[in-house]
């Protein structure tokens, strides 16, 4: 019976040992298991961070398109209000009566509504001496 016994100790300290081993992590085990979750956390915040970057990029890509389009919309608003100032500045030169002004006035004031007639002759494709009314009717 001493032996039974000595048997059953010893199965029994067995026992034992193995549910401690089971019980027991290995050290580092938990440390592991931390440093693997925050892993996973920082590939869900990565795709985040990547979607946000995207979108940033994407909306600096539209802001810039947009300015662009500010910036030519304004360019020809700019050219059209040049235009319309040249043209009547060229209609009241054209309009401008030379009869009552000394001679170096007729001059200066003839020789740019020569230029105005040449200009408008070059972009009419009109031959004729003088248009019926300059710029068509304006």
């Amino acid at each position: 019976m001493p032996q039974e016994k000595l048997l059953g100790e010893v199965a029994i300290d067995i026992a034992e040992e193995d549910m401690e081993v089971l019980v027991e992590r290995p050290p580092g085990k938990k440390a592991e298991k931390k440093r693997e979750r925050k892993r996973k956390s920082m590939k869900g915040k990565d795709g985040e961070i990547n979607i946000a970057l995207t979108k940033m990029t994407e909306d600096k890509a539209t802001s810039m398109e947009e300015r662009r389009q500010c910036v030519l919309k304004a360019e020809r608003e700019r050219a059209v209000t040049f235009e319309l100032k040249k043209k009547k500045f060229e209609v009241k030169m054209m309009l401008l009566d030379l009869s009552n002004l000394n001679a170096m006035q007729q001059e200066y004031f003839g020789a740019i509504q020569l230029k105005i007639l040449e200009e408008w002759r070059s972009h009419s494709g009109d031959t004729s001496t003088f248009p019926s009314t300059p710029y068509g009717g304006v």
